[in-house]
C-alpha cells in the first residue's frame, strides 16, 4: 500500500468500525454454548428437526442487562459479535445416524451394509451401537474424513463469501432486507434513544405472546404429557382440502409465523407483488395443469418413497407432502434454469460489476473512499482460500473414491463451478428479496451419479464441495457492515472458539446417548424420522428415486428467464425478473403472507406517513422476531426443567 493510498484509507467508512471483541461478548458466547446446546440437542431428538432454538436474542438481552449492572452499555459491535458467536454450539448427530444407518434393517434389506466404507460409518462388528459412545478408536477414520471435509468446505465458503462481498456489498450495494431487520434490532437495543427502544419492546411483547402460543405451548404440552401437539399449525394453515376438487395439484395456505408477514413490509411492494404473481402462476395454475396431464408429460407413475401411491398426485395431499414431491419429479430442472438466469443475467448484462469486484479484490484500497466493508486482500486471503479449498476437496474425493473419480472427471469442473454459481444465485436473490433461491446440490450430484452409470456404493457417502456456498457467510458480512463491525476480528474469534463448540457438542450428545439408545422410543423425533430418511437414502443408492432431471428443461427455462429479464430490464418494469424467479420457488402460503404484509405496510404508510414508516418499519419487524425468539427459548427451557424433575416417592 502506497503512502497516498494509506492517507486515503484513513477517510474510508470501514476505518471507524470496531472489533466487538471483549470479555462480555466472549462470556456471552460461552454462556450460549454451555447452557443452550443441551436444549438444541434435546429438541432435535424429540422432534427430529434441527430448526434450532433462537437463543441469540435471549442471550443478547440477558447480557445487555449484565452490561448495565457493570456500569456501561454494550456496544453494537459487541452485540453483533455475540449474536454471531452464539451459533458456535455444534451437534454431531450425523455420526450416530451414519452408524445406525449402516446397521439398520433398511440398509440390510437393500444390501447396502457390507459396502458402506469404514470412513463413512463404523463397521457392524465394532458394536458401537451397543457401546453408545462417541469416544472410541473406531471413530477415528470417520472423524478424520469428516473434519478434513469440513475444513475444506469452510475454506471454499469463506473464500466465495469474500469474493461475493466485493460484488454485492461494495459494487452493487444490494440491500439484503432480512439482514437489515437483525442489524436494526442490534442498533436499537444498544443505542441511547429511548423512543425506538420503547417501540421495539411493545412490539416484542406481541411477538412473544404469539410465539408462545405457536411454538411454546406445544413444547410445554409435550413436557407434561409426552405428546407433541400443534395448537396452531406450523409453518402454515393448509387449505388444500378446500380447492383440491376444482384445482387438483394446487397448493394453498397461509403462514402462521409473524416473521413471514413482516418480511412483506420491509421490501418495496413491487417485490412482494412480483413474488406473489409468480408463486400463484407456478403452484396453483401450472401445477394444476401438470397434475392433470402427468401422463402426457411423462412423469413417474409410482413414487417409491410413498408406497401405495399409484399416481403423481392424490386427493388429500397436503402442501408439506406435495411440495417436495412436485419439486423432485417436475420443477427441479425448471427452477435450476430460472435460478441460473436470475443469478447470471445481471452479471452478463453488466459485466462491469465483475470487473469492479475483481479490482477491489486485488487492490482492496483502490477507490477506498467508496468502501463500505473492511478491505481484505484477494491475493493473500481470498484466492488462497478458494484455490486451497477447491484443490483439497478434489484430492480428498479422489482419494476416497478413486474408481469413480478417474472414470468421471466431470466432477472436477462441477466442484469448481457449482459452488460459485450457487453462491451467485443465492446471494443475488436474498440481496433483493426476503427469501432465497436455493439449489439443492445434493440432489444435483445424486442425479449426476445416476448419469455416470457407476454401480458402487462408496460415492454416495463421499464428501464433496459441490454443495459449498458463500451465502451464509456473506449475510454475516452484511450484518457486520450494517453494525460497523470489523470482519477480520469476527473471523479470528469465531475460529478460535469453534473447537470448543465442537468438543462441548460431543460431550453433551454423549450424555444423551448414554441415557438411552438413539433412536429409541425415549427420543420419538429421530425414532420416527430416521427410518424415513434411511429409506430415502437407500432408494437413491439403489436407483429407485431417480426423479425427473431434464437438461433440456434447464436450457429452455434459462432461455425463458433470459428473455423475461431483458424485457423487464429494457422496459424498466418495477417488477423485475429477480422478483418473479424467486417468487416461483416460494410456495403460496408464504407468498400470500408476504403480500398481506406488504398491504399492511401500505396501509400504515398511508395513515402514518412515508417518513414515519421508513423510519420504523424495520423496528416493528425486529420486535416481532425478538418476541417470538424469546418465547421459544423460555418455553423450551421450562420444558427441559419439567422433564428433569423425577417423581418423588412420597
Amino acid at each position: 500500500m502506497s503512502v497516498e493510498e494509506e492517507s486515503v484509507a484513513k477517510e474510508a467508512l470501514w476505518v471507524k468500525y470496531g472489533s466487538g471483541v471483549s470479555p462480555l461478548s466472549i462470556i456471552g458466547a460461552l454462556y450460549a454454548i454451555f447452557i443452550f446446546l443441551p436444549a438444541q440437542i434435546y429438541i432435535y431428538l424429540m422432534t427430529g428437526g434441527l430448526a434450532g432454538i433462537p437463543v441469540g436474542w435471549f442471550t443478547l438481552l440477558f447480557f445487555l442487562e449484565i452490561s448495565k449492572y457493570m456500569g456501561r452499555r454494550m456496544t453494537k459491535q459487541e452485540a453483533t459479535l455475540l449474536s454471531i458467536l452464539v451459533g458456535l454450539g455444534w451437534i454431531p448427530i450425523n455420526f450416530i445416524y451414519s452408524a445406525w444407518f449402516r446397521q439398520s434393517e433398511i440398509a440390510h434389506y437393500f444390501d447396502i451394509t457390507p459396502y458402506v466404507p469404514d470412513w463413512a460409518a463404523p463397521p457392524p462388528e465394532s458394536k458401537i451401537l451397543e457401546l453408545r459412545t462417541l469416544f472410541h478408536p473406531v471413530w477415528v477414520p470417520v472423524y478424520t474424513v469428516y473434519f478434513a471435509s469440513w475444513v475444506i468446505v469452510s475454506m471454499v465458503s469463506i473464500g466465495l463469501a469474500l469474493f461475493a462481498k466485493e460484488m454485492y456489498l461494495e459494487v452493487e450495494r444490494l440491500p439484503f432486507p432480512m439482514v437489515q431487520v437483525s442489524s436494526t434490532a442490534i442498533i436499537v437495543l444498544t443505542g441511547e434513544d429511548e423512543a425506538p427502544l420503547r417501540m421495539l419492546g411493545a412490539v416484542s411483547l406481541i411477538g412473544f405472546v404469539w410465539g408462545f402460543v405457536l411454538y411454546g405451548l406445544p413444547f410445554l404440552h409435550q413436557a407434561l404429557t409426552g405428546e407433541y401437539v400443534q395448537f396452531i399449525p406450523i409453518p402454515w394453515i393448509d387449505l388444500n382440502r378446500y380447492v383440491e376438487t376444482t384445482l387438483p395439484g394446487a397448493f394453498l395456505g397461509i403462514a402462521t409465523s409473524l416473521g413471514t408477514y413482516s418480511g412483506g413490509w420491509i421490501v418495496p411492494f413491487p417485490v412482494v407483488a412480483g413474488m406473489f404473481l409468480a408463486s400463484i402462476a407456478v403452484w396453483i395454475v401450472a401445477n394444476t395443469y401438470v397434475v392433470s396431464n402427468w401422463e402426457a408429460l411423462g412423469l413417474p407413475d409410482v413414487n417409491p418413497a410413498l408406497p401405495g401411491v399409484q399416481s403423481w398426485w392424490y386427493h388429500g395431499m397436503t402442501v408439506a407432502a406435495g411440495l417436495p414431491r412436485a419439486n423432485m419429479f417436475f420443477w427441479f430442472s425448471i427452477f435450476l434454469g430460472l435460478g441460473l438466469a436470475a443469478g447470471l443475467l445481471p452479471l452478463i448484462r453488466r459485466p462491469k460489476i465483475i470487473m469492479d469486484a475483481a479490482t477491489l479484490l486485488f487492490r482492496p484500497v483502490t477507490k477506498v473512499r467508496e468502501r463500505y466493508t473492511e478491505p481484505i486482500s484477494g491475493l493473500k486471503v481470498t484466492l488462497p482460500l478458494l484455490i486451497g479449498g477447491m484443490a483439497g476437496g478434489i484430492v480428498l474425493f479422489a482419494v476416497l473414491v478413486p474408481e469413480f473419480f478417474w472414470s468421471n472427471l466431470w466432477i472436477i469442473p462441477a466442484m469448481v463451478g457449482f459452488p460459485l454459481i450457487s453462491t451467485i444465485i443465492e446471494c443475488r436473490t436474498y440481496g433483493e428479496t426476503p427469501t432465497v433461491i436455493s439449489i439443492p446440490a445434493s440432489t444435483l450430484t445424486y442425479l449426476a451419479y445416476y448419469a455416470s452409470g457407476y454401480k458402487g456404493v462408496d460415492v454416495w457417502f463421499a464428501p464433496t464441495i459441490v454443495g459449498a456456498s458463500g451465502f451464509s457467510w456473506l449475510t454475516t458480512f452484511k450484518l457486520a457492515e450494517l453494525t460497523e463491525t470489523r470482519i477480520t476480528s469476527m473471523l479470528k474469534v469465531y475460529w478460535l472458539l469453534v473447537p470448543l463448540g465442537i468438543v462441548v457438542g460431543f460431550v453433551y450428545l454423549e450424555l444423551f446417548w448414554r441415557m438411552a439408545p438413539i433412536p429409541s422410543g425415549r427420543y420419538p423425533g429421530v425414532h420416527i424420522f430416521w427410518p424415513l430418511s434411511a429409506t430415502n437414502t437407500a432408494l437413491w443408492i439403489r436407483g429407485g428415486l431417480k426423479g425427473l432431471f431434464r437438461p433440456d428443461w434447464i436450457l429452455y427455462s434459462f432461455l425463458l428467464g433470459a428473455g423475461l429479464y431483458l424485457l423487464l430490464d429494457f422496459t424498466h418494469s418495477p417488477i423485475t425478473f429477480i422478483y418473479l424467479a424467486t417468487g416461483a420457488t416460494v410456495v403460496p402460503p408464504v407468498a400470500i403472507s408476504y403480500l398481506i404484509g406488504g398491504i399492511i405496510g401500505l396501509l400504515i404508510k398511508r395513515f402514518k406517513g412515508d417518513a414515519w414508516w421508513e423510519k420504523n418499519k424495520l423496528i416493528l419487524a425486529a420486535g416481532l422476531t425478538i418476541g417470538q425468539g424469546i418465547a421459544v427459548t423460555i418455553s423450551i427451557a421450562i420444558g427441559l426443567i419439567i422433564n428433569s424433575i423425577w417423581t418423588l416417592p412420597f
